[in-house]
């Protein structure tokens, strides 16, 4: 066939075409929340489990910051891993802005709601650090306003998991060391642990993990080797023990380790089959591979 033939059929399918729709993630819903402790507009995204709307039993419940990259990576390994039996139905909860490709906006918020204290240097830069320390403020929204909501609407259990990357791990990891009722079951990943000298470092050097509290850890290999420092040492306080974990992943930098560490620690928290093992029998699978 002629470069001029491919060219007419390739136009000829186009033409065909009816319509060009959006792709739409199955079993999702979306709304808007504003919030009395922050002043701000949140855009929360929520993936509910096949079972949902058959059954009224409850689930537990994954929460994920930074929606706009997270829910997405997060609605396809948690529908992948329970189809499969590889882990148990959960309904999963994305915390974002609607704006969140203004760019300038997206780093202000994150600023603002992941740091929890102030500090006039770092992350961003010094413009974005003015309105830093709103970390209290925003999980007060999560947990008196949020939780309550995903409770009544989505009939979530008291069984949570907060996930956070970056600055979205810092905040992961400070509400870890208020040991507070909110979440038993954390995935840290590349946390910014640097933050104001490394403060929520200190925060765990009187305390041990909470019991019946699983954390995951994560940091890629290529990171920064200060990055990898921070995370052992909060390894180190949170003690030795099968309910915490820590992973350092090869050829992984900042950017790209987020969905290995997701998967991985999604596995550790919930593993049926032992962690690091495949060996022991799992039930047929609930469709086909």
């Amino acid at each position: 066939m002629g470069r001029g033939s491919a060219y007419a059929v390739l136009a000829f399918a186009i033409s065909t075409v009816v319509a060009a729709d959006p792709v739409a993630l199955v079993r999702t819903d979306r709304f808007s929340l504003r919030s009395k402790a922050t002043g701000s507009e949140y855009d929360v995204r929520v993936a509910l489990p096949r079972s949902f709307t058959a059954s009224q039993k409850r689930y537990p419940l994954l929460v994920m910051l930074d929606a706009d990259y997270s829910f997405p990576v997060a609605e396809g390994i948690v529908n992948h891993l329970t189809d499969r039996n590889r882990l148990p139905e959960m309904v999963v909860a994305a915390i974002g802005h609607a704006d969140a490709d203004d760019r300038d906006a997206y780093r202000r918020r994150r600023t603002r709601d992941y740091t929890p204290w102030f500090a006039p240097d770092g992350g961003y830069g010094p413009e974005f650090q003015k309105v830093s320390g709103g970390g209290p403020a925003f999980a007060r929204f999560i947990a008196e306003e949020l939780l309550p909501i995903l409770a009544a609407r989505y009939r979530t259990t008291d069984d949570r998991t907060l996930v956070g990357h970056s600055y979205g791990g810092l905040f992961a990891a400070w509400t870890l060391s208020r040991a507070s009722a909110d979440f038993r079951r954390f995935i840290i990943v590349s946390p910014s642990l640097w933050y104001l000298d490394r403060r929520v470092l200190g925060e765990f050097e009187s305390r041990k993990a909470v019991p019946g509290t699983r954390v995951y850890l994560a940091v890629g290999q290529n990171e920064n080797p200060e990055m990898e420092s921070d995370l052992r040492r909060l390894h180190r306080l949170l003690g030795a023990g099968p309910d915490v974990e820590i992973e350092v992943w090869p050829r992984q930098n900042h950017d790209t380790v987020f969905p290995f560490a997701l998967s991985n620690g999604l596995r550790f928290l919930w593993t049926k089959e032992g962690w690091g093992s495949e060996a022991r029998p799992m039930p047929p699978p609930a469709l086909g591979r």
